[in-house]
């Protein structure tokens, strides 16, 4: 194998290898990230909120209602 074919090959082998380890440290990054409901139900309890969430089941039967 000529050494260019090796400078080559190395070099689309480094690029997968990159790739892949972008990907896994963005899958790391997302992994526990919360839905943004339960994210306001915190906040609310943290900051002394008196405004009420709406249930899942709420909306579903505003929007059976309509």
């Amino acid at each position: 194998m000529p050494i260019i074919d090796v400078f080559v090959l190395a070099t689309i082998v480094f690029a997968f290898a990159v790739f892949g380890i972008v990907l896994t440290w963005g899958e790391y990054q997302t992994r526990h990230l919360r839905p943004p409901v339960q994210t306001a139900e915190i906040g609310a309890r943290q900051n002394g909120s008196t405004t009420t969430l709406r249930s899942k089941t709420g909306r579903a039967m505003e929007l059976v209602e309509s």
